[in-house]
């Protein structure tokens, strides 16, 4: 394992306009996520007074009873799929307008799986999957840290991802605590059953985990990801 040095911002003179940039991709990002609130409310309203309207349908409507189980279906499929859509979109919002700086106690997992629901759509364009159900643990695992900091900083490494996937494949995440640290292990599984160069990691999640005292190491070819974040 090679431990990632720390971004060395006296190096970067457009760092400035890097973090401004980012700033404003943030700000549209939240206003995007709270104008889609709008037509998905309309999408959940009137699929709901459709499916009451269909429900209440008789024989005296001519409509076969096939037809009216099918279009039930469709319905189905368009509440799911907004519902699914709404809650993306109210986590975006949540994410760009949170600030770090507070340390509070959160269970690990939902905060990665936020991550990876966070990052899913992008990681799909470069045909990489983040499976939740398979990395999801039945016990919640505490830690104290700042969680805007960490939630980034998992945005950032899950994006990082393709990097080590030139060909696609899948990432996966184990995660072990212990009384002084908890150490999270991203893992890098290619379809062709190979990965690519080092999992690089941007100075994104760098920053964000130095902050917190925290630890970043990347195997030296492709495969793995270790963070530590202190339990305490």
């Amino acid at each position: 394992m090679i431990v990632i040095p720390m971004p060395n911002t006296d190096s970067q003179p457009d760092s400035g306009l890097d973090t401004e940039r980012a700033s404003l991709v943030g700000r549209i990002a939240a206003g995007l996520a709270h104008d889609l609130n709008g037509p998905i409310g309309i999408v959940l309203g009137f699929n709901d007074l459709s499916r009451e309207l269909l429900s209440s349908a008789d024989e005296n409507t001519g409509l076969p009873a096939d037809d009216v189980a099918r279009v039930s279906e469709w319905m189905n499929l368009v509440d799911g799929a907004a519902k699914r859509a709404r809650t993306l979109t109210q986590e975006i919002w949540e994410f760009a307008k949170s600030s770090p700086g507070e340390i509070t106690e959160f269970d690990l997992n939902e905060t990665i799986s936020l991550a990876a629901r966070l990052a899913t759509p992008a990681l799909r364009n470069s045909g990489v999957e983040v499976p939740l159900e398979s990395n999801q643990s039945d016990q919640p695992v505490l830690v104290s840290a700042d969680k805007s900091l960490t939630t980034q900083a998992f945005v950032a490494l899950l994006l990082d991802a393709p990097e080590s996937l030139p060909a696609g494949g899948i990432v996966t995440w184990e995660i072990e605590p212990s009384n002084t640290e908890t150490v999270i292990t991203f893992f890098a599984h290619g379809y062709d059953e190979a990965t690519g160069d080092t999992w690089p990691i941007s100075d994104q999640a760098a920053t964000a985990l130095s902050l917190q005292n925290a630890t970043v190491l990347a195997a030296s070819k492709g495969g793995s990801v270790v963070v530590s974040l202190s339990t305490h």
